[in-house]
């Protein structure tokens, strides 16, 4: 399958047209899972990407460059729970 076909599909992502990075920012557990599970940007196997550990490491130099350019804070309303990370 291709992963355009894939990512478009509009009974994992509402609105699968339109590009909203914010749809990954729900709290429903089991709509992420599926999201999750149908995410295939740098495919796999003997056909996956060749340079996809390339360009994990490429987003994370941005980010680094990102934090170490600009100030960054919180704004204000977040509670301390709020921050916690759960990964």
């Amino acid at each position: 399958m291709q992963a355009c076909t894939l990512h478009h599909d509009k009974s994992v992502y509402d609105d699968a047209n339109k590009f909203d990075p914010d749809r990954w920012l729900t709290s429903d557990e089991e709509k992420l899972k599926i999201m999750y599970r149908s995410f295939w940007a740098f495919g796999s196997g003997q056909r996956g990407c060749i340079a996809e550990h390339f360009a994990w490491l490429e987003m994370k130099i941005t980010l680094v460059e990102i934090y170490t350019r600009f100030k960054t804070a919180i704004t204000d309303g977040f509670k301390d729970e709020e921050m916690v990370v759960d990964d």
